[in-house]
Parts: C-alpha cells; structure tokens; sequence
C-alpha cells in the first residue's frame, strides 16, 4: 500500500543517470541519517518512487560482504524505510559471520540465487570494482534498483551501457558519490550558486 505525499521542501534524492541528475523532494516525511549519505538517500529515494510514499519499508540485498558490505548492512537495518533481506558473498567463513549477525535476512554464497529469491526490491553492490558492471548488470536485468560503490564501472562505456539499461526498466542506477551529500559540500554550493563570495 502506498500514500500520496504533499509537496516537500527538503529531504532531496538524487538518482544519476549517465552525466545527468534527477532530483525530487519528499520533506513531508522526517528521516534519520545514520552516516551514510547514499545509503540512506537511496533508500528515501526508493521510499517515494513515483512522488509517493511506500508503506512497507523497501527490502534490501547487501552483494558483497568485506569492506564496506558490513556498513551497509549496519546502516541499512538502522533506517525505518528499509529492511535488509538478503545478502551474498563467495566467501563461506565471512558469510557465515554475516548470517550469525543478522539472522532475519537470507544469506546466499550465489549473486544470482539472491537476484532470482523474490525477497529484494534494490541490491547495494560492495564487490571488487572489476565485478562492477556484470553484477550491476544482472541486478539491473533482474528488475532491481541498484546502488554501488564507486567507481560504477572502469570502462565509461559500461557505465553508459547501465544507465541505458536502468532508464529502459524504469530503475534507479546510483553510485556511492559520498560527497554529493557531504552537508559541507552542499552549503559551500549554495554559496556559490548564491554569489556571495564573489566570482570564483
């Protein structure tokens, strides 16, 4: 079930597509950021897909267990608006600490038995950078939203290939640009857009 949300004034996501960036506000619904400013944009993104807001929190795929997979699983379990349901990793000993911390998610040592489970509506992707654009590809064909680690691809062309693919499927392709969040970072571009310090 999902509500109609009216008009906000802040909260904005940002979906990237390719050099472009869509932006659309949801201020009427309050959220907390746990540190992780892509992950909680996206899940607010996916939250309010279409200008409206889900009821039931969005289920989440955690692909990739080492560095930075266990911060968005943390993350992610932290936000109202999302529920992580599954996770994947090759690495039977690494996978088997993540099932033991979260228990209530599905834990698959396949990307594809993850994609293919039905219990995942977006899959955040922490794999080697080379793995990038085939496991975003998959994700992508499979009908899922997708956010991943920078950078999206190491072949430009690839990153063109999936945001062609994810604009076909009306799907959210986001890459973990941490510092287009960065409340520095946007204030110093307020300023500037603003002209107070001058021409730069």
């Amino acid at each position: 079930m999902r509500e109609e949300m009216p008009p906000g004034r802040d909260g904005a996501f940002v979906r990237e597509s390719g050099e472009k960036r869509h932006a659309a506000t949801d201020g009427a619904v309050e959220y907390r950021d746990p540190g992780n400013r892509p992950t909680a944009v996206l899940a607010r993104s996916l939250a309010t897909i279409g200008g409206v807001l889900a009821t039931t929190p969005i289920r989440i795929g955690v692909i990739g267990c080492g560095y930075w997979g266990p911060n968005h699983l943390r993350v992610y379990s932290q936000l109202r608006d999302a529920r992580v349901t599954a996770f994947a990793d090759l690495y039977a000993k690494r996978l088997a600490t993540i099932v033991a911390q979260y228990p209530e998610a599905n834990g698959y040592a396949d990307v594809v038995a993850l994609l293919s489970s039905g219990d995942v509506d977006a899959v955040v992707i922490s794999v080697p950078t080379r793995k990038h654009f085939d496991v975003a590809k998959a994700a992508l064909e499979a009908g899922k939203h997708v956010l991943c680690e920078k950078p999206l691809t190491v072949d430009p062309a690839e990153s063109d290939a999936l945001s062609a693919l994810a604009a076909a499927r009306g799907l959210i392709l986001m890459t973990g640009h941490i510092f287009l969040f960065n409340p520095g970072i946007l204030k110093l571009k307020s300023l500037i857009d603003s002209g107070a310090p001058g021409e730069i």
